[in-house]
């Protein structure tokens, strides 16, 4: 995925939000890179 750094930095630091389209493309990487708690965020 080829996002700007800045863009990046703005959804880590809240002042702005990835679009539903980006969750669903990086949900993966999430749930694998945190394990239980991406196992968990996925079944809610």
């Amino acid at each position: 995925m080829e996002k700007d750094p800045a863009t990046i930095s703005k959804w880590c630091t809240n002042k702005a939000q990835p679009s539903l389209e980006t969750i669903k493309k990086i949900a993966p990487t999430i749930i694998s890179k945190y394990g239980q708690w991406g196992e968990k965020w996925r079944k809610q």
